[in-house]
Order: C-alpha cells, then structure tokens, then sequence
C-alpha cells in the first residue's frame, strides 16, 4: 500500500503512514507538534512548472495588452502601456 512521509523539525526523524489514515498530531518518537510533510512526498504539484498565472504576469517579457500600467489586473484603463 502507498505510503505518507513525515518529518519531524524537532528531532529529524521522519516516519510513513499509510494512505487513507488521519495525519498525525505528533511525532511518535519524541512527541512534538512541529510534524510535516517530508520534502520528497509532497506529490507532483510541487515539482517544476510555472506555478499559478502560467509565468505571465508583472515582471513578464511578454508585453502585450494588459500588461504595463494596472498589471492587467483590471486597474488602470485600456489595454495599458508596453514597458
């Protein structure tokens, strides 16, 4: 069965549990609450791609309209300026 990583920010020992049960309060080896998930099973969401917007946006060298003035975030007016 699939398994879930944990890791522990407290003593460094992480630990699996399987898919489908509760995620844990705590560590089970010293007890604390400072628990996440471990780097390598955060699922492929996390790994590469552009992130929200698809990489366009301000900061973008893809002028064109809605870009420059107002960010194309619907303020300022008209298409906006080229940078």
């Amino acid at each position: 069965m699939t398994q879930r990583r944990f890791l522990c920010f407290d003593c460094n020992r992480d630990w699996s549990i399987p898919y489908g049960t509760p995620r844990p309060d705590r560590c089970p080896h010293c007890g604390s609450t400072n628990i996440h998930r471990h780097p390598d099973d955060r699922g492929a969401r996390h790994r590469g791609g552009r992130g929200r917007g698809g990489g366009m946006g301000r900061g973008s060298t893809n002028f064109g309209p809605g870009f420059g003035r107002g960010g194309g975030f619907g303020r300022g007016r008209g298409a906006g300026q080229s940078l």
